[in-house]
């Protein structure tokens, strides 16, 4: 299943068609592991943007992969520009000593959190978005970052494979209710 990415008149940026998503993240929350008990799927209001410089189809890639692992956990995301928690794909954000940025998360001043997702360093190299956006809403959900050899979706280097580990679910959930 794919989202539809399409571009608003007078907007910069690439909007999801809330629609697409909301299907996507029901869909998936339905397909959860046969293994894990029933739960109700919770709603959680985001607001999704997209720079212009990100392909469409490495847009929809982030967004329908981040949105199938909180759907591992049942949560399912609900697109809404007016939401608090916003995940941007930028075009760059910068680096540090340690390397380029591909992701980071912050407080707004809309009282939520935004998630950032670069698709290339200050010097326009394209980065190897492994599974950056989820794990930047993983940040907006409560999580820190897992150990540094930890292979989990909040370990400080991603990886392809990376799942939420149950604990991670159940505090992610928690945020989420609140």
């Amino acid at each position: 299943m794919t989202l539809s990415v399409k571009r608003i008149a007078g907007d910069k940026g690439l909007r999801l068609q809330a629609f697409a998503l909301a299907a996507v993240g029901l869909f998936l929350s339905a397909c959860a592991s046969a293994s894990e008990p029933a739960r109700e799927a919770l709603l959680v209001p985001l607001a999704i943007s997209v720079d212009d410089v990100w392909p469409n189809a490495a847009a929809r890639n982030q967004i329908e992969t981040a949105t199938q692992r909180l759907a591992e956990c049942g949560i399912t995301v609900m697109p809404d520009d007016r939401a608090a928690d916003r995940l941007a794909l930028v075009a760059s954000i910068g680096a540090t000593e340690g390397g380029t940025i591909e992701g980071t998360t912050y407080p707004n001043e809309a009282g939520g959190r935004t998630a950032l997702v670069a698709w290339s360093g200050p010097d326009g190299g394209v980065l190897e978005h492994k599974q950056t956006a989820a794990h930047e809403l993983g940040h907006v959900l409560g999580l820190g970052h897992a150990g540094l050899h930890a292979i989990d979706m909040m370990a400080p280097y991603g990886c392809e494979t990376c799942r939420f580990t149950a604990r991670q679910c159940s505090v992610m959930r928690s945020v989420a209710g609140q």
